[in-house]
């Protein structure tokens, strides 16, 4: 596949962000942490979100927003060697990090530099469409997400990896306050963050293996982030003719007996309370037949509210 040449203009706003990432590269991990391998991926999309990865063989495969590319080379490990996986980002440093981040694997990712907000990509032209941690941090989520879709062929699948609306509570109030002291700065943004926040901050960083740095400007010197509800995620597939597929962490309790089982740390500390909870949620692997009700997703919603769950990923299929 070719990258076609653009001539892209930024808003203010997406210029600093594309600034602070270029100074600021990430998450640019140095190694991939236990829950973050290839085989617990591999079971979260096929299980969970119901993409059938044994299928996308000379598909192509497109990770918008890549960052340091961590995700855009697990997935070439993944997926069958036949299949094409182009990655974009905006960071041209994020870039310059990513191609080397998969070591000499062949055949390796197509890289490019470029913004969601206008994808160098013809009409229909890829398959599967991956966007992690991305679409909450451009500063217009609708005109992103349509380009997603613009390129996605008829049949093919999306995943969004989102900012939990509730789960996420907690660190809006963080920003809120870092809004009051600053909103234009972006390097006194991430400076407050760590006077104001450090110590948690500190945990994160150590917790996911990456620079203090880059966590705090990720998390407070970017002027621009939302968050969302499945509700939400599932009227943007309504209005793009999208067929829901599934959700991580399961939003359908048909889906708990599944999750159960595959929380290894669940089992490991609360074996007896994980024996018993399977009594009731039996396994049930199918695709759902239609999205999760209100209430369905209410109550799921509350208990990753309160486990402070700050991301969830949604797949579905285009029509």
């Amino acid at each position: 596949m070719n990258m076609q040449a653009s001539e892209q203009t930024y808003s203010d706003e997406e210029a600093k962000v594309r600034a602070m990432y270029n100074a600021h590269p990430f998450p640019n991990r140095q190694s991939i942490l236990p829950n973050r391998s290839d085989e617990r991926f591999y079971s979260i999309y096929e299980d969970f979100l119901h993409i059938p990865l044994s299928e996308l063989a000379g598909k192509t495969f497109l990770d918008a927003g890549c960052g340091t590319g961590e995700n855009t080379w697990s997935w070439r490990r993944l997926l069958d060697p036949s299949a094409r996986v182009v990655a974009v980002d905006q960071s041209r440093a994020s870039i310059g990090i990513a191609r080397h981040a998969g070591g000499q694997q062949k055949p390796g990712p197509l890289f490019a530099v470029a913004s969601l907000l206008d994808l160098a990509l013809p009409d229909q032209s890829v398959d599967v469409v991956f966007c992690s941690g991305v679409l909450v941090a451009v500063t217009d989520p609708e005109r992103a997400y349509r380009e997603l879709v613009r390129v996605l062929r008829p049949g093919g699948y999306i995943i969004l990896v989102l900012y939990h609306r509730y789960g996420r509570a907690l660190h809006g109030m963080r920003r809120a306050v870092i809004d009051l002291l600053e909103r234009d700065d972006l390097d006194r943004r991430a400076r407050l963050g760590g006077k104001l926040f450090g110590r948690s901050m500190r945990e994160l960083a150590d917790k996911e293996q990456v620079p203090l740095e880059g966590v705090l400007y990720d998390q407070f010197g970017l002027p621009c982030e939302s968050r969302y509800s499945v509700g939400q995620a599932l009227a943007w597939f309504s209005s793009a003719d999208i067929e829901y597929r599934g959700t991580w962490p399961p939003v359908e309790w048909s889906q708990f007996g599944n999750a159960l089982r595959f929380s290894s740390v669940f089992r490991q500390h609360r074996p007896r309370l994980h024996s018993f909870l399977l009594t009731f949620f039996p396994t049930d692997g199918a695709v759902p037949r239609h999205a999760p009700t209100l209430f369905t997703r209410a109550t799921m919603q509350a208990l990753w509210g309160l486990d402070q769950l700050q991301l969830f990923a949604i797949s579905g299929q285009k029509r």
